[in-house]
């Protein structure tokens, strides 16, 4: 009993860490979606009998990138435009198996952490992406 009650306020707390972003205004400039094929799994026969075919499935990943940019505050004029990419994650890893539903030139909350972009797309899911390169803008 104790583990579920240890195990339900790790999960609350990380759940409540997950939104705490100060959230900034951006500007959508592009969006691009790659799939790839990533390899393939097979799975044992209905009917076992000697010579009985296996199924064999194909996995594709797709991979989604996002070109932002965001005004510059601090030391910095003009603004930064970064390039970032999300991957498709099953559900169970925590991730978001549709892309961020994002309009172009249009604007976008970001926040940014370390290597990480947030994007809060326009149905107000969250999108953890990896920025890839940033450069700024004059």
């Amino acid at each position: 009993m104790k583990t579920l009650v240890l195990l339900f306020i790790y999960f609350t707390l990380a759940c409540e860490a997950k939104t705490s972003h100060t959230w900034i205004e951006g500007k959508v400039l592009d969006t691009e979606a790659t799939s790839y094929f990533s390899g393939a799994t097979s799975s044992p026969p209905v009917v076992a009998y000697p010579g009985a075919p296996t199924g064999v499935d194909a996995n594709y990943r797709t991979d989604h990138y996002y070109i932002i940019e965001v005004p510059c505050t601090g030391v910095c004029s003009g603004s930064m435009v970064y390039l970032t990419q999300e991957f498709s994650l099953w559900h169970s890893l925590g991730g978001n198996d549709k892309p961020a539903l994002l309009v172009i030139n249009g604007p976008v909350k970001i926040a940014i952490e370390k290597q990480l972009l947030h994007i809060l797309d326009n149905a107000g899911r969250e999108h953890k992406t990896k920025i890839v390169k940033q450069a700024q803008k004059p």
